[in-house]
């Protein structure tokens, strides 16, 4: 009996062992995958806060290197509030190096950048450098993508000021980087409009026909007076530059700004010199209800005899109202060379 009882209780003792190793790997498991949440990824076997503290080392480079492994570190963890705001921080660093390795390390997608703002919009107006100042006005826009809501509605007034600045920079590297942010930013700058008229009306008149052509993209964006936006229109639409006409087109033909006068510059367009400009303006009147008017619908008629076949196709498809029901348009063939020459310039060989 008592060799029983012995039996039973070594069976009992090795089952409550087993429970009990059972219970004690579980916590483990548990306290590892809580502490992996929280753990410090580090790069190339430093900790953040080693790559933190080199943020304040003398030298330049190695400023600039702890930014970057810190960049490397919210890739794989955007959540760190420690990280993020160390580099914050080095926005205000005095070398533009080290602003911009900590800017681009802070506009990565998933990173609370919002505290960066401040410091971006600074290295955007303090730089001596173009190239640190269009650096700025690019990460400005990376960082206002980032943000959704309230939070991004509470930096964005003071955002478009500065990009607004920048339309006036002296440097054209400057004024392209500050119009491709406006351009980004579509139909949020309505609401902060009176702050970039002036300068859209500069870049509109530009040097740089790129710079004109991306002026007169961001103009549906705008709410400005209408015969200040007819003004800045009818210059585009007599542009000397193809580009900046096509621009003007396909501007005019968004929705928002199809009135009775775009209708009729679109229109008038399709009498332009050049093929592609003429292109342009057909296959935007496929996008609007051509029945608005009357003189629409007899231009595109008689475009319907255009010397480019491109142009008579997308003009029998706006009176068809082709594409407004969803049709589209067959894989392009390949152009006739007869075709090729007439967009080459004259005496052009084999023309």
């Amino acid at each position: 009996m008592s060799t029983r009882r012995h039996i039973v209780g070594r069976i009992a003792l090795r089952r409550e062992t087993i429970r009990l190793r059972r219970a004690a790997a579980l916590l483990t498991l548990v306290v590892v995958q809580s502490a992996g949440c929280d753990a410090d990824p580090g790069y190339r076997g430093r900790t953040s806060n080693e790559w933190i503290a080199q943020l304040h080392d003398p030298n330049v480079a190695a400023k600039v290197d702890a930014a970057a492994a810190l960049a490397e570190i919210l890739r794989i963890k955007p959540g760190s509030p420690r990280v993020t705001g160390a580099l914050v921080q080095a926005l205000g660093d005095s070398t533009d190096d080290v602003r911009l390795a900590a800017g681009n390390a802070l506009a990565q997608p998933g990173v609370d950048a919002s505290d960066a703002v401040r410091g971006l919009i600074t290295v955007a107006y303090d730089s001596a450098h173009a190239d640190v100042r269009a650096s700025a006005m690019r990460l400005l826009a990376r960082v206002m993508r980032g943000m959704r809501g309230p939070e991004a509605e509470q930096h964005l007034e003071a955002v478009v000021r500065v990009w607004a600045t920048g339309l006036t920079d002296p440097s054209v590297q400057v004024r392209s980087a500050s119009a491709d942010a406006l351009e980004r930013a579509g139909d949020a700058l309505r609401a902060h409009s009176a702050v970039l008229i002036e300068g859209l009306r500069r870049l509109a008149r530009d040097p740089e026909a790129r710079l004109r052509a991306r002026a007169v993209s961001i103009l549906p964006s705008v709410s400005m007076p209408d015969s200040l936006a007819q003004a800045m229109y009818g210059e585009a639409f007599r542009d000397p530059v193809n580009a900046v006409r096509e621009a003007a087109i396909v501007a005019a033909g968004r929705p928002a700004r199809a009135d009775v006068f775009l209708l009729n510059a679109i229109t008038a367009a399709l009498d332009d010199s050049a093929s592609t400009v003429r292109r342009t303006a057909a296959v935007t009147l496929g996008t609007i209800d051509v029945s608005l008017l009357g003189t629409t619908q007899s231009a595109l008629r008689h475009a319907q005899a255009d010397a480019d076949s491109a142009v008579r196709t997308e003009a029998t498809h706006a009176l068809q109202r082709f594409h407004q029901r969803g049709g589209v348009d067959a894989p392009p063939r390949e152009p006739t060379a007869e075709e090729r020459c007439r967009d080459l310039p004259r005496r052009t060989r084999g023309c």
